[in-house]
């Protein structure tokens, strides 16, 4: 197995994104949550492996209730990827 493959193949090395609007007046968007979350995976030199995101309020949505997270915490216990941003 080369380089590439076993760096691929490793979980420490995937990050997810998670995005969600926090109130109706929010100013932060999901748009630049996820430009800023990107940011941060580039610089700590991660790879990509999912953004999850939810339109609903954290707020007023209870986590059960938001499918992006619950997909998420799925694929988290999964062991896809071991950071989230």
């Amino acid at each position: 197995m080369g380089k590439n493959e076993e760096i691929i193949k490793n979980p420490e090395k995937y990050a997810a994104i998670y995005a969600r609007v926090s109130s109706v007046k929010d100013n932060n968007s999901i748009k630049s949550q996820i430009e800023k979350a990107k940011e941060k995976i580039n610089k700590e030199n991660l790879l990509l492996y999912a953004i999850y995101v939810d339109h609903v309020s954290g707020r007023t949505t209870p986590p059960p209730d938001r499918k992006g997270f619950g997909k998420l915490i799925e694929d988290a216990k999964a062991g896809k990827f071991k950071t989230v941003v």
